[in-house]
């Protein structure tokens, strides 16, 4: 009763809004032309994007849903885990599963593996995990966050159906040498982030050298504390530049390494589960990456810019999955996953005439993965089994991507301007070595087991086009068709894997890309007054891959392209100046329907609504410190999600919690300085996120404080 009334206080809340939105365009409208006469303008919107058009482009007039989270952001956010930070972007979910310390996001309600994490325009690669990516950066080397939602496939490829987030990280300083400490803390699970930088610029050579440090105990819910759910991140970078007006180049060593528990809900070993024990833990999830970069500016009449990149990256995950089956099947499954990825990209900027911009491009990337395994399936208890077998195994397998893109802009009238592009891709992967071993632990008897190696290729096209037009009061309407596509991993087409399941999952070197095709109409307007952004979005997409039953192997299952899905929705955001009160809302709407051979739902595990709506109150007065006050809501409507194997559909209730938000800005010992404090789920809800196994963390603040030198 309570939840009910809480959701119904925060729809309450969301409609005032929205009606108070409706109201406010009138006067937004007879506010435009002042633009000058306002401090508070909706400065967002006059932005420099890069990751929806591969080059930069004022966020008004950029041909995709964009969301921005720039450095003012994150100064005031609290957060130090990335996916939080974006949690309130519209159309994103924080998923973590069982796994607090390393969350993934989802984009339009597709599978965090259907997006695309970049850093620096630079892909993380994740070629054994249908969970996709993780977000291996820390939240205090990022600059500014942009998030595209929809398929970006034109520009980056494989695996951005969904959308991609790209994270941008920071660079030298403008003074010779500069500094930065910061440090902060959740009460929710005890968790300090000590963090620390130099950087400087001296004549035209700039360097940063940054550390930071993570340490999350378990986390605190009203219905008790997550055993296990506790996680340690650590991670440091070195940059060394040349930058100058036109060119800018250097340097890049990252390296982030978190060692991640995961915590077994209470449901998934109840009476009646099919588990009587279940535990996950990651005691190594790294990140090692060195690159080098060139981008330069102004090089001739008609090659305007020229980037280029290139950068080596290894990724290496340790995973260990124990479960006791009620059928007296025990499994102890452990794996090590070293995954090296080289990458190239060269990136021309021409103006082939007054109203022509073509950004054209080669992408090349090899993906090389190393996979060590270890089971012992065992039937019976240890002291007196009725059989007892461990299976090592051994797979090396490469993907070798190659790519070549053109987009088109050309502004053919006043206030008209038509984006097109299209990409080339061509895939080649295979299976090169494959040892595999199994040994009766009860007689002594080791036989290898044979595979075979396999190869496959594939060449995919993707092609994309936008008409926009941008009025005269700072308002932009743009109607788009993009197609995108996502390439099966390795561990699809030539591994497998037996985690998180009683019966293993067979590879197949058949699969097909899926695929994807998106219709979008969008509306930006700003003035001094305020400013609102909506999104309308339509997807298809198919070939999806799913999990069935192996015909070829009793009681296992096996990787295969089965699904489609069909979506439409709308993404909102805006916001009104009114003095020193900027009431907000960020919404958004999705309706999702699944379909294979055998069913077809609309109850796909994805909230209907869902959404941010607020109050704030910023100073204004520069001979003091800025201080700001933040009063919001966080809520989501119910979401359904249906188990064709069990014939059983799952519900998420909806929730609402209620925050409080407090920072300033000024000086602390004669340096700058900034402070933030949120006091987050203030009602105390028990609740959890769609798709998610864990509960939530009860009544706490995070408390966040800088200070640069």
């Amino acid at each position: 009763m309570i939840q009910s009334l809480l959701k119904k206080t925060a729809l309450f809340w969301v409609i005032l809004h929205m009606t108070a939105f409706a109201i406010a365009q009138e006067y937004l409208a007879e506010s435009r032309g002042d633009a000058t006469g306002d401090a508070k303008k909706a400065y967002l919107f006059e932005e420099i994007v890069v990751t929806g058009t591969g080059t930069e482009t004022e966020f008004l007039v950029a041909p995709a849903s964009i969301s921005i989270i720039d450095q003012k952001s994150l100064e005031r956010n609290s957060y130090s885990q990335i996916s939080d930070i974006v949690q309130d972007i519209p159309n994103v979910e924080i998923i973590d599963v069982s796994i607090p310390g390393m969350k993934r996001v989802r984009i339009r309600g597709e599978a965090a593996s259907r997006s695309l994490i970049l850093v620096d325009g630079q892909r993380i690669s994740e070629q054994k995990s249908m969970e996709g990516a993780p977000l291996l950066v820390n939240a205090n080397d990022v600059e500014r966050i942009e998030v595209v939602k929809g398929p970006s496939s034109v520009l980056y490829g494989s695996d951005a159906i969904g959308g991609v987030i790209n994270l941008i990280t920071k660079k030298g300083g403008e003074e010779p040498v500069e500094g930065s400490i910061g440090t902060s803390y959740d009460s929710s699970n005890g968790g300090l982030d000590h963090y620390g930088s130099v950087q400087g610029l001296v004549d035209h050579l700039e360097y940063r050298l940054s550390y930071a440090v993570d340490e999350d105990g378990d986390r605190q819910t009203p219905e008790g504390t997550l055993e296990n759910s506790s996680s340690r991140s650590e991670a440091y970078s070195l940059l060394l530049g040349y930058k100058s007006e036109d060119i800018r180049t250097g340097l890049k060593f990252e390296y982030y390494n978190a060692d991640i528990n995961s915590h077994t809900a209470k449901e998934l070993t109840a009476e009646g589960s099919d588990f009587d024990y279940f535990q996950l833990d990651l005691p190594e999830w790294s990140r090692r990456k060195l690159a080098f970069y060139y981008n330069r500016s102004n090089i001739t009449t008609w090659l305007s810019k020229l980037k280029a990149e290139v950068f080596y990256q290894n990724t290496f995950k340790d995973f260990k999955n124990d479960m006791d089956i009620v059928v007296g099947l025990k499994l102890r499954i452990r794996t090590r996953n070293y995954l090296d990825t080289y990458g190239g990209r060269l990136q021309a900027e021409i103006l082939a005439s007054d109203s022509h911009i073509l950004v054209t491009g080669l992408e090349v990337s090899y993906d090389r993965l190393l996979a060590e395994g270890e089971t012992r399936t065992t039937w019976g208890t240890y002291e007196f089994p009725s059989s007892d077998k461990r299976k090592t195994s051994e797979f090396e397998a490469h993907l070798a991507t190659y790519a070549a893109y053109l987009q088109d802009e050309w502004s053919f009238a006043d206030q008209l301007t038509l984006i097109t592009g299209l990409r080339g891709t061509f895939n080649s992967g295979g299976l090169d070595r494959a040892d595999i071993k199994e040994k009766n632990l009860l007689n002594g008897f080791s036989a290898n087991i044979d595979q075979d190696t396999e190869q496959s290729e594939d060449f995919h096209t993707t092609g994309g086009i936008t008409l926009l037009y941008q009025g005269r009061d700072k308002s932009s309407i743009r109607l788009s068709w993009v197609n995108g596509y996502k390439y099966p991993n390795l561990q699809q087409l030539y591994i497998g894997t037996s985690h998180g399941s009683d019966s293993a999952v067979y590879s197949n070197p058949d699969l097909k890309p899926e695929t994807s095709q998106t219709s979008e109409a969008g509306y930006r307007n700003y003035g001094p007054k305020g400013s609102f952004d909506l999104t309308l979005f339509h997807t298809f997409a198919r070939n999806y891959i799913g999990i069935e039953e192996n015909p070829d192997v009793p009681n296992t299952d096996i990787y295969t392209n089965i699904n489609t899905s069909t979506s439409h929705g709308a993404e909102f955001t805006g916001d009104m100046n009114i003095g020193l009160i900027s009431p907000y809302l960020v919404a958004s709407y999705i309706k999702r329907k699944y379909q294979t051979d055998s069913y077809e739902t609309y109850d796909t595990g994805v909230p209907s609504w869902s959404g941010k709506s607020g109050i704030r109150w910023e100073s204004e007065n520069q001979s003091r410190p800025v201080t700001w006050i933040d009063l919001y809501v966080r809520a989501a409507d119910d979401a359904f999600e249906y188990d064709h194997d069990e014939n059983t559909t799952k519900e998420y209730e909806g929730w609402a919690t209620y925050n409080l938000g407090f920072g300033w800005k000024g000086s602390l010992w004669s340096n700058p300085a900034s402070y933030s404090l949120e006091a987050l789920n203030l009602s105390n809800l028990t609740y959890r996120r769609a798709q998610n196994s864990l509960y939530e963390a009860e009544m706490h603040f995070v408390a966040k404080l800088t200070m640069e030198f």
